[in-house]
Protein backbone atom coordinates (compact mmCIF):
# COMPACT_ATOMS: atom_id res chain seq x y z
CA UNK A 1 0.00 0.00 0.00
CA UNK A 2 1.23 3.32 -0.96
CA UNK A 3 2.63 6.44 1.80
CA UNK A 4 1.13 9.48 1.11
CA UNK A 5 2.36 12.87 3.54
CA UNK A 6 -0.03 15.25 4.26
CA UNK A 7 2.51 18.57 4.99
CA UNK A 8 0.30 21.19 6.64
CA UNK A 9 1.10 25.07 6.36
CA UNK A 10 -0.86 27.02 8.92
CA UNK A 11 -1.23 31.14 8.90
CA UNK A 12 1.94 30.67 7.12
CA UNK A 13 3.84 28.15 9.54
CA UNK A 14 4.97 25.13 7.87
CA UNK A 15 4.96 21.43 9.34
CA UNK A 16 6.39 18.82 7.11
CA UNK A 17 4.72 15.33 7.75
CA UNK A 18 8.18 12.75 8.63
CA UNK A 19 5.64 10.11 9.30
CA UNK A 20 3.40 9.60 6.48
CA UNK A 21 -0.38 7.47 6.20
CA UNK A 22 -0.73 4.24 4.26
CA UNK A 23 -4.00 4.69 1.43
CA UNK A 24 -5.47 2.93 -1.48
CA UNK A 25 -4.41 5.79 -3.80
CA UNK A 26 -4.04 9.21 -4.90
CA UNK A 27 -7.59 9.31 -4.89
CA UNK A 28 -7.68 8.03 -1.25
CA UNK A 29 -4.66 10.75 -0.36
CA UNK A 30 -6.65 13.88 -1.80
CA UNK A 31 -10.29 12.63 0.54
CA UNK A 32 -7.91 12.38 3.35
CA UNK A 33 -6.88 16.18 2.48
CA UNK A 34 -9.67 17.22 2.37
CA UNK A 35 -10.88 15.67 5.65
CA UNK A 36 -7.89 16.85 7.58
CA UNK A 37 -8.19 20.41 6.41
CA UNK A 38 -11.91 20.81 7.78
CA UNK A 39 -11.26 19.23 10.79
CA UNK A 40 -8.46 21.80 11.43
CA UNK A 41 -10.51 24.33 10.65
CA UNK A 42 -13.11 23.48 13.26
CA UNK A 43 -10.85 22.99 15.80
CA UNK A 44 -9.09 26.39 15.69
CA UNK A 45 -12.37 28.26 14.48
CA UNK A 46 -13.17 28.57 18.56
CA UNK A 47 -9.73 29.48 19.60
CA UNK A 48 -9.01 32.06 16.40
CA UNK A 49 -11.57 33.67 13.90
CA UNK A 50 -9.28 33.79 11.16
CA UNK A 51 -6.87 31.33 9.56
CA UNK A 52 -5.20 29.91 5.84
CA UNK A 53 -4.01 26.92 5.91
CA UNK A 54 -2.75 24.50 2.95
CA UNK A 55 -2.17 20.61 3.24
CA UNK A 56 0.16 19.91 0.29
CA UNK A 57 0.18 15.54 -0.23
CA UNK A 58 2.99 13.94 -1.76
CA UNK A 59 3.91 10.48 -2.67
CA UNK A 60 6.89 8.63 -1.05
CA UNK A 61 8.81 9.53 -4.71
CA UNK A 62 7.77 13.12 -3.03
CA UNK A 63 5.99 13.71 -6.71
CA UNK A 64 2.85 16.35 -5.51
CA UNK A 65 -0.63 14.27 -5.49
CA UNK A 66 -3.03 17.17 -4.40
CA UNK A 67 -2.95 20.22 -2.64
CA UNK A 68 -6.23 21.53 -0.53
CA UNK A 69 -5.97 25.05 0.55
CA UNK A 70 -8.75 26.46 3.17
CA UNK A 71 -9.17 29.95 4.56
CA UNK A 72 -11.38 30.64 7.32
CA UNK A 73 -12.82 33.76 8.13
CA UNK A 74 -15.69 34.45 11.38
CA UNK A 75 -16.68 37.69 11.55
Amino acid sequence: MPRFYFDLTLDGKPEPDTEGVELDDANAARAEAVRAATDIAKDYAGKHPNHDLMIRVRSEERQRVATARLSLRVE
